[in-house]
Parts: C-alpha cells; sequence; structure tokens
C-alpha cells in the first residue's frame, strides 16, 4: 500500500490537501461516511492529518480529516500544550473518493484566523496518515519520522514549505 499526500494554498485565503492511498485498499478499515461535522479522536481510526507550524512560534495547529467526511481541527501553543478546538472550519470542498484500487480524501478549507498574517509567511508543514486495517493493527504514515516512535506532533518534522499564492484581486 502507498499514501501520498499533497497540501497546497489556494489564493491567499484557502489551504488544500490530498491524500490518495492506493494499493490493497480492501485491507484497510475504511469508516463509514458520515455528515461533515467536527469530531475529535479521529486519529483512533483511520485518518489523514495536516500539521502547520507557525513561524518564529512553537505554536502549531492540526488538522485531521477521515474519509468518514467527520473532521477536527486544533491550535497547539506548544508541544502538545495548550490545545484549543477549531471548531469554525469553513470547507469550499470536502471529497472522498473511491476507485477500484485507489481511495482519494481532498479537503479545501478557509484559512483559520489563528494563522494571522498568513498571506505574508511561508508555513512548514507535515502531511501525515493513521490507517487501520481490517485486523485491527495501526500504522503510522509521515513523510519522516523524527523520533524512535511515531509523533506527529514533533515539529522537526514539519518539512513541507506553505507559501501563500497572493490573492489576483
Amino acid at each position: 500500500m502507498t499514501v501520498r499526500g499533497m497540501v497546497e494554498t489556494k489564493g491567499a485565503h484557502e489551504i488544500a490537501v490530498t491524500y490518495d492511498v492506493t494499493g490493497e485498499i480492501d485491507k484497510v478499515r475504511w469508516p463509514a461516511l458520515s455528515k461533515s461535522q467536527f469530531r475529535r479522536e479521529l486519529w483512533t481510526t483511520t485518518c489523514f492529518e495536516l500539521f502547520v507550524g507557525i513561524p518564529d512560534t512553537e505554536r502549531y495547529l492540526e488538522f485531521n480529516f477521515s474519509p468518514s467526511k467527520e473532521w477536527c481541527g486544533f491550535s497547539f501553543q506548544s508541544y502538545r500544550v495548550g490545545r484549543s478546538d477549531l471548531r469554525d472550519l469553513v470547507f469550499s470542498s470536502f471529497n472522498v473518493t473511491r476507485k477500484e484500487s485507489m481511495v482519494s480524501i481532498h479537503a479545501q478549507f478557509e484559512i483559520p484566523e489563528t494563522l494571522s498574517n498568513f498571506e505574508n509567511s511561508e508555513h512548514r508543514a507535515a502531511l501525515t496518515a493513521v490507517i487501520e486495517d481490517t485486523d485491527g493493527q495501526i500504522t503510522y504514515w509521515a513523510d519522516t519520522h523524527r523520533s524512535d516512535v511515531p509523533d506527529f506532533h514533533n515539529n522537526q518534522s514539519f518539512e513541507r514549505l506553505m507559501t501563500p499564492r497572493k490573492d489576483p484581486r
């Protein structure tokens, strides 16, 4: 199985993230489709995550996207400390597509106010995934793991550069 992800900015005010899972997708425990809504602890089964570091601070954001179409977002003041819910995400799209040997999750949403001044700075990001198989085994996927155990909150793993695009207006 392969998990690939892409994150990009759309204009100055949106983030788009896409995850593609290919291969033996029938061996993955996929959550049943649900209403698109905020729900905590999505990471306890198959879900896809985006971490965004806030420049020159220890602060970062975490976004979770479930194949059920449920989602959650959090703001942290520092490493796993000072967590606040981001319940007001506004999605312009959130799609889950399944083909013969591929599942794609695509979400595009407005940049939260927590990322103030987003359009004037570059941000480091990490795309990660939690995959539960049909036997209940969980694997943790990331571009890189910077410690002996999977720790998606480790900001040294935030290696992708997100450069905002200026709004053409």
